[in-house]
This record gives structure tokens, C-alpha cells and sequence, in this order.
């Protein structure tokens, strides 16, 4: 799947996504956040574990709102200084991701950092019809 941010200028994400499980059609818009962790605010802590994401364990956090989830590594990381760009590289289980954006947004992403890349589409009613 290839993507462009309405949000964010120069910002492109290329990502492989189960699309069996969770289909996206060409135009679709979608809502993405990336972050290392997803435990409560009021309980942070690392996930190191299967049995840590066990929502039981877990409890509310904030992947309960997003419909597609994956758990990944930073592998590669590259700066374009001549453009103020960087580029981020994640493994989500053979799943690639591949994150341009300018480099003060991917500051904190660094060589194997466990990432959550979490997805949901954008109703109708949240689109930006500017």
C-alpha cells in the first residue's frame, strides 16, 4: 500500500498489510499512527511480550481504537541532510514498512526500536473536505 499525508507535507508511507484480513481500496482514506508504546497512560510500562498485549492483562489502551495493528522493528534508518528528510525502515513479521517524512518527525525512531504501527479508515464524517 502506498500512502501520502494530507496532514504532512513530503510525507509518504509504503507498507505491506494483510489485505485478506483487513482490505484498503485505491482512494481510501485511512488514519495511522506509529508509536512504541500503546500501554495505558495511566500504567505505562514496556511490552515485551505476547502475553504482555493480552487485553486482560493490558487493559484499555490505545490500539482499542484502531482496526488493524502490527508489532514491529526499526532495521534501518537514513537522513537526507540535503533535504531534511528522513527515512524509516520497520519489519512487522516479513511485513515492510518504508516511512519518508522531514527528519525532525522521525527524530525519535531509531535502529531496532519496537514500533506499533496501528490503522483505521477514516469515516465519512471525520474526512477533510477542505
Amino acid at each position: 500500500m502506498d500512502c501520502e499525508s494530507v496532514s504532512f507535507a513530503h510525507n509518504n508511507l509504503e507498507i505491506d498489510i494483510n489485505n485478506i484480513i483487513y482490505p484498503v481500496t485505491p482512494g481510501e482514506q485511512i488514519y495511522v499512527a506509529i508509536t512504541q508504546n500503546v500501554s495505558p497512560a495511566d500504567d505505562p510500562r514496556t511490552l515485551n511480550t505476547a502475553y504482555d498485549h493480552d487485553p486482560r492483562l493490558l487493559g484499555r489502551s490505545v490500539m482499542d481504537q484502531f482496526d488493524y495493528v502490527m508489532f514491529g522493528k526499526v532495521y534501518k534508518k537514513e537522513l537526507k541532510k540535503d533535504d531534511n528528510l528522513a527515512v524509516v525502515w520497520a519489519s512487522y513479521g516479513g511485513l515492510l514498512m518504508k516511512l519518508r517524512a522531514e527528519a525532525p518527525q522521525l527524530k525519535d525512531f531509531h535502529l531496532n526500536d519496537s514500533v506499533y504501527f496501528m490503522m483505521r479508515k477514516v469515516q465519512a464524517d471525520e474526512q477533510d473536505v477542505s
